[in-house]
């Protein structure tokens, strides 16, 4: 997995074989709604990944790395590539991979 930070945007791509993701997170204060946003894709390309399974996915890695870390974080805005590879499961793992990431201060490629 590669982990990086552009602006208020933390984000994590992962490629395993055929099968590839990427998914961005901004932080929030819980107050407003979370904000998905599909980035553009290539021309040729088809939408595979439906924005209402990753925002369900990625609250449910919030609240899984939440319990975990004993924390409260909130999530403002969602990034994600609508032609990924679909999965019931990635990105609730991306999301607590990149919670955790951000929690123990770890490191991230910065791109401002």
């Amino acid at each position: 997995m590669q982990f990086i930070r552009s602006g208020d945007a933390y984000q994590v791509a992962r490629i395993t074989g055929p099968q590839h993701n990427l998914l961005g997170i901004s932080l929030g204060d819980g107050m407003d709604a979370v904000d998905v946003v599909a980035l553009p894709i290539r021309a040729g390309e088809h939408v595979r990944v439906d924005p209402n399974d990753v925002l369900a996915q990625v609250m449910a890695g919030l609240h899984t790395a939440n319990h975990a870390l004993e924390k409260r974080y909130a999530i403002s805005r969602i990034l994600f590539v609508p032609s990924d590879t679909p999965s019931p499961s990635v990105y609730a793992l991306l999301t607590v991979e990149l919670i955790r990431r951000i929690d123990q201060q770890g490191e991230f490629l910065v791109f401002d």
